[in-house]
């Protein structure tokens, strides 16, 4: 199995706009194909994988990336897919290779984020939960307070910290809705518009989450 940006389209018909090309530019990338007796991976949810991003006439759309198999990996894997994801702020859709299987669903593990150290509230959550007077033995008065800070901390990242990966989250998810629709219909501008905005509203929500870490963290 091989996936990745060939760079070169196999035919015209998977490029919009710019110049069509002659069957020679990519009868030696078919050739190879055949050869090795690849097939195309089935995409799900796209056409094009590549944009130039320029405005109106000058935007082309090609799929440029895309995933091959032989025989043996599609009888191996033969309900395997390609997910497109939204290029956001890059000029490429992603590949997601999509193997279809049963998966159980379970709760998150809760991690302490390195940065909360730098917060004074979070030290003085631990500090009021471990000072609590309780009962019982050792180990289970350590377990219970344990449980005791993952939950307040969890609810005060909520409530105080959490907010700045909601706005790129937010943004992500805006940005991500707009490029499904221009996918499907690549020279609606409004829809060429909204993408730019969108970009520019991830890029700044990306560099505000950065700067802010990076001042908790006291990085400079």
């Amino acid at each position: 199995m091989l996936i990745g940006d060939w760079n070169i389209v196999r035919c015209n018909s998977e490029k919009l706009g710019g110049r069509y090309h002659s069957p020679r530019v990519f009868a030696e990338f078919n050739h190879t194909i055949d050869s090795l007796c690849l097939t195309d991976i089935p995409v799900t949810n796209g056409t094009y994988t590549w944009c130039n991003n320029r405005f109106l006439n000058r935007r082309i759309f090609a799929r440029l990336d895309r995933g091959l198999m032989n025989e043996e990996w599609d009888q191996t894997y033969p309900n395997a897919q390609i997910v497109l994801t939204p290029p956001l702020t890059s000029d490429h859709w992603g590949l997601i290779l999509h193997l279809p299987m049963k998966i159980t669903d379970g709760p998150k593990p809760f991690r302490f984020l390195t940065v909360w150290n730098k917060e004074i509230a979070v030290k003085d959550i631990i500090s009021d939960v471990w000072n609590l007077k309780t009962s019982g033995e050792p180990i289970k008065k350590m377990l219970y307070k344990l449980k005791l800070v993952k939950q307040a901390v969890k609810q005060w990242n909520k409530d105080k910290f959490g907010y700045i990966f909601e706005q790129v989250i937010g943004c992500r998810k805006s940005l991500t809705q707009i490029q499904f629709l221009l996918n499907n219909d690549p020279l609606n501008e409004a829809f060429i518009q909204q993408e730019e905005e969108g970009r520019r509203k991830l890029e700044a929500a990306i560099s505000n989450k950065a700067l802010t870490l990076a001042q908790k963290s006291r990085i400079q």
